[in-house]
């Protein structure tokens, strides 16, 4: 099953990656960057201050929270259990 997944993975990514947009190329490396969403989640957190005041806090600290359990399990849980490299890293079709 894991290798029908990993196979299915591998085409999707070269199937992708090869309809060959050169215009999508830098954009997608810009956003895939973390510094990048600062302001798009400043902006958030403004337009909630200014609509719902400080009654914002708490869901938000819940989301945060939430979030941040997600990247953690997902890490530690599966990422570092199947250690399976990602295909844009994959030294066998990284240059197809």
């Amino acid at each position: 099953m894991l290798e029908l997944l990993t196979k299915l993975d591998t085409d999707l990514f070269l199937y992708l990656n090869g309809l060959n947009a050169p215009f999508w190329d830098p954009i997608m490396i810009y956003f895939s960057g973390k510094i990048e969403w600062v302001p798009l989640y400043l902006i958030l957190v403004y337009f909630m201050y200014t609509k719902f005041g400080w009654r914002m806090v708490w869901p938000l600290l819940g989301v945060a929270l939430v979030v941040t359990l997600a990247d953690q399990t997902s890490v530690h849980l599966f990422k570092n259990v199947f250690e399976r490299l990602r295909p844009c890293h994959n030294p066998e079709i990284k240059d197809l």
